[in-house]
């Protein structure tokens, strides 16, 4: 089962008052412009809405940059810059067991991507990026078994004396 969410972006925040209650308001919502320019200029606007706005934002600059990528490969970058912050893991990661850090992934998933990360991921990194189908098992009739395997040859300086 996979881990979900797998990142967060920010969606605005809520504020805590003095008797512990939650409240909701625009100071710390994310602000754009309106959709009816004749009525307001700006208007604040959080949660998912905020939130994919942000998300589709960095997987379009990642296209833009590697415009033969895959959709599957852009969202690979996005995962793989993600990261905890320091907060987070006070807040949410008790210990360093496995436990701790299935709920950790649970409640943030892998956090906030950063877009310089995952651009130089893809330019600067030894990652490897397989845009091809991948498909272990196979099933004739009522017999199953291991399909072809797939292997990569990575020519990589140094790595395995090479």
């Amino acid at each position: 089962m996979p881990i979900k969410p797998e990142v967060l972006f920010e969606g605005g925040n809520v504020a805590i008052g003095p008797n512990d209650s939650v409240f909701d308001t625009d100071d710390l919502k994310l602000l754009s412009t309106y959709y009816k320019p004749q009525v307001a200029q700006f208007a604040g606007f959080d949660a998912t809405s905020a939130a994919c706005a942000q998300a589709a934002s960095m997987a379009a600059r990642i296209q833009a940059a590697y415009p033969q990528a895959w959709p599957e490969t852009v969202r690979a970058l996005m995962v793989h810059s993600a990261e905890w912050t320091g907060a987070m893991k006070r807040a949410f990661l008790a210990d360093e067991s496995k436990g701790a850090y299935y709920r950790l992934l649970k409640v943030c998933g892998l956090w906030r991507p950063n877009l310089e990360r995952a651009m130089s991921c893809a330019a600067n990194s030894l990652s490897l990026i397989s845009e091809a189908a991948i498909q272990p098992f196979t099933k004739h009739e009522s017999e199953s078994g291991m399909s072809a395997r797939i292997c990569t040859c990575i020519g990589y300086p140094g790595l395995w004396g090479s």
